[in-house]
């Protein structure tokens, strides 16, 4: 796919998250919807293990590439998958509020554009499998947050009755993009419908969020909701884009 990525970085330096449609194509999306059915636990969230194989490798392969052009440069070159997980209709990031905010540099999550290039320390792909239909739930955020001077109010941080909050609706193969360092949460409305949502947290080369730097294979990832079976990873099914992805240790070198 080609990607405007002028457009995509203005909107991206603008808001703190950008929406790209069509990143999987319907095949995979179906693929990854059998996949989930025959995988997952009945539970809110869980994490994801690319040793699973199939449509899992797939959305590395031919959907996380596709968008490598713009990742390279909000992330650097070399980036890393620092932890992935899945989210359904019933996962609240934070129930009816929001959270994090601009330069919370004792997290280790910012925001920053140096020489007209907007970087970032943790950045969440995160992938719609099902439609997020307007004012339906899903991924809401306060747009341009990422960048504010003054700490959030503590009456700001819900997510009703707060004029800042956009909700974000979204079509099924699309992803958004979005800085941690972003005030943002889940919309508690509209979740009577399935959700079927992956998120992928990636992290520049030099950065480690959820994972230990020895811990290089994507299936020794720390669980962060509820244990699912972990299945060996084979790096030769991998392609060498996806490859580097997983294994690459937190290092600059």
């Amino acid at each position: 796919m080609n990607l405007d990525l002028k457009r995509l970085l203005y909107e991206f330096d603008l808001n703190g998250f950008v929406v790209v449609d069509g990143v999987l194509d319907q095949e995979l999306v179906d693929a990854l919807l059998v996949a989930w059915e025959s995988t997952a636990p009945e539970v809110a969230a869980f994490d994801l293990s690319f040793g699973w194989g199939g449509a899992w490798v797939d959305l590395l392969q031919s959907g996380v590439h596709r968008l490598d052009p713009l990742l390279s440069i909000l992330l650097g070159k070399n980036y890393r998958l620092d932890h992935a997980f899945a989210v359904t209709e019933s996962f609240y990031s934070s129930p009816e509020r929001l959270h994090h905010q601009s330069h919370m540099v004792d997290g280790g999550i910012l925001y920053t554009v140096q020489k007209r290039r907007p970087f970032t320390t943790l950045l969440t792909v995160g992938f719609a499998l099902l439609p997020i239909k307007p004012g339906k739930g899903g991924f809401c955020c306060v747009p341009g947050s990422h960048k504010a001077e003054m700490d959030t109010p503590r009456e700001l941080y819900r997510t009703l009755d707060n004029p800042h909050v956009l909700q974000i609706p979204q079509a099924a193969g699309s992803c958004v993009l979005f800085t941690e360092a972003l005030t943002h949460g889940t919309y508690p409305i509209g979740h009577e419908g399935a959700r079927r949502s992956l998120l992928l947290r990636l992290a520049p080369c030099g950065m480690t969020y959820r994972r230990g730097a020895g811990q290089r294979p994507i299936q020794t990832l720390p669980a962060l909701f509820s244990p699912v079976k972990r299945c060996p990873l084979d790096p030769e099914a991998l392609d060498e884009f996806s490859k580097r992805l997983l294994t690459r240790p937190a290092g600059v070198k």
